[in-house]
């Protein structure tokens, strides 16, 4: 659900590359299907390819179970903030509290500036915690067959490592969203009426805040570099006479302190993106990565 209470639209954002259709495949599609995931299988020339989707209600069991820190408001919902403040062991003040996801309380956590509850780094670790945590629950070994070749999982075992080991699954990538990449195309790559304007947080929230940060700092600088190019111009081109030397002294004072100005409010807008996007870490730092170290 989005912050008007609208449910969250299903997209695939995980793709799997096996051989096509066999025991093993049919298999794995159908755990996958058990754990609550969405399943788009597309067979091409040599292999085939399995796209997966998750409702929000499955990502966010996941993301409880992966002990995920999320913001919460403050002033809002005070019955369940004091809930949640009572069953985490730890909490982390940075204009906010991050306090660990409960699915059951939902509603007390802020969601991303487009209105979704998970950026795309929480919840690529959802995926993973997901496809990765199959395992055999039953107490023997199971045998699976695909092209002459069995696979023993045994109990325990995660299926999805098993076929990777064995190179039935050739590979696990995340896939674009269509709609938002064309999305994206339209209001940046194609905006050539401001080049200077970016839709910073569409771009947070699809690529994450390291990307982000990049572009904010290129956007930035594109336009404060708009007067030292003007003024290199100028001296350039025109031809001050006897105040030249003069000019040049301004010019080359001007631009040492453009640089120092630059520098300071560009810390002064990256603090302010970092507070807007709910980071207390470095930009080039991803709570997504943090999580991937951990596995």
């Amino acid at each position: 659900m989005n912050g008007n209470g609208v449910e969250e639209e299903t997209a695939f954002e995980i793709g799997v590359v096996v051989p096509k259709s066999s025991d093993c495949i049919e298999v794995l599609v159908e755990e996958f299907r058990k754990a609550g995931l969405i399943v788009d299988r597309v067979v091409g020339l040599q292999n085939e390819f399995i796209r997966l989707g998750a409702p929000i209600e499955t990502l966010g069991k996941a993301a409880a179970e992966l002990q995920l820190k999320k913001r919460t408001h403050i002033g809002d919902n005070h019955e369940i903030f004091l809930q949640l403040l009572l069953n985490s062991e730890h909490t982390i003040l940075v204009s906010g509290v991050d306090l660990q996801f409960h699915w059951d309380e939902v509603e007390a956590f802020e969601r991303q500036p487009d209105g979704s509850l998970f950026s795309w780094f929480e919840r690529y670790c959802c995926y993973r915690h997901i496809i990765y945590g199959i395992v055999n629950t039953s107490t023997s070994t199971v045998v699976l067959k695909s092209d002459g070749i069995e696979v023993h999982w045994e109990p325990g075992k995660p299926l999805l490592r098993i076929l990777e080991s064995v190179g039935i699954v050739k590979e696990v990538f995340p896939v674009h969203d269509e709609k938002k990449t064309k999305q994206l195309l339209r209001s940046w790559a194609l905006n050539w009426w401001d080049f200077t304007v970016q839709p910073i947080d569409d771009i947070c929230n699809y690529y994450g805040t390291k990307i982000a940060s990049y572009f904010a700092f290129l956007g930035m600088y594109t336009k404060w570099i708009l007067f030292p190019a003007a003024f290199g111009l100028t001296v350039q081109l025109v031809d001050f006479g006897s105040l030249q030397l003069f000019v040049l002294s301004a010019f080359f004072i001007s631009i040492v302190s453009w640089a120092v100005l630059f520098l300071q409010f560009w810390k002064r807008k990256n603090s302010a993106l970092l507070v807007r996007w709910q980071m207390n870490y470095p930009a080039g730092v991803d709570n997504g990565s943090r999580l991937l170290e951990g596995e």
